[in-house]
């Protein structure tokens, strides 16, 4: 059986070639499926305030005007989805649910990409438009947007940090050098990835530069919010005995870390 996905084969299957028209026109030709995530709410939640229905998917990609195949993107797609318990309902029911919406990504990558990031990810292309009467919400929000893959090694697997400690002791310490440049840098640009782990850094060790990845679920940054050390464990920059560092009255000794 194939696994509940809210996108038409039509929409997303391998070999679709998806035209976005920002920041100028573009054709991209999906290769696979990375995941699918969904946030479905009921009447009562939206009316009270809560972020529409949506459902989101990730995939691999490639620029048809690049001639190098193994060139390749990710791209998510956001689509807006029905209510909690109007999923079968006619269209016509459906339909007044539409609205228009730009999530905080997009957003997030635009401004960032605009404002000359070198840290996080460039974003390529997007478009935001609607369903067709035959969509899930006829008439609801479908965002498209592509960001270009970052060279270098991600340093963790959701919070398992084991390929940042396969590192020499060498680049660790430029790793942890370069967070915190980088992390103050990314303030400055506006945005930080919440829940954050080590799957939210890339290191490349050639051009000694480390970047902020994941922007999906991410929040407004602000200068004013400096790097600070306890950032270090929360990445899994360094290895500590104990969580006293999570503590509001924590004295800053370090001297048990292994860095």
């Amino acid at each position: 059986m194939e696994p509940h996905t809210w996108f038409r084969k039509c929409q997303v299957a391998p070999g679709t070639v998806i035209s976005l028209t920002s920041p100028a026109p573009s054709t991209w030709r999906i290769i696979s499926k990375v995941n699918e995530k969904e946030h479905q709410m009921d009447e009562e939640d939206i009316r009270s305030g809560s972020q529409p229905s949506f459902a989101a998917i990730k995939l691999l990609c490639h620029d048809e005007s690049d001639p190098n195949p193994n060139q390749q993107a990710l791209m998510r797609i956001y689509q807006q989805i029905p209510w909690i318990g109007t999923e079968i309902e006619p269209a016509r029911i459906r339909a007044p649910q539409a609205t228009s919406y730009t999530h905080i990504e997009l957003e997030a990558l635009r401004n960032m990409t605009e404002g000359g990031s070198d840290i996080t990810p460039k974003l390529l292309a997007w478009s935001e438009g609607k369903q067709d009467e035959d969509g899930v919400v006829p008439g609801g929000y479908l965002t498209h947007l592509v960001w270009e893959i970052v060279p270098g090694v991600c340093l963790g697997k959701e919070i398992d940090p084991a390929p940042f400690w396969e590192l020499p002791r060498e680049q660790r310490d430029a790793v942890r050098t370069a967070f915190e440049n980088g992390y103050n840098q990314m303030m400055s640009l506006g945005y930080y990835p919440i829940f954050a782990a080590p799957r939210n850094l890339v290191w490349n060790w050639e051009r000694r530069n480390l970047y902020f990845v994941g922007f999906f679920d991410c929040k407004r940054g602000d200068i004013k919010y400096k790097w600070n050390i306890k950032f270090l464990p929360q990445y899994g920059l360094v290895k500590v005995p104990d969580r006293k560092w999570c503590s509001r009255d924590w004295n800053g000794d370090t001297s048990g870390w292994e860095f």
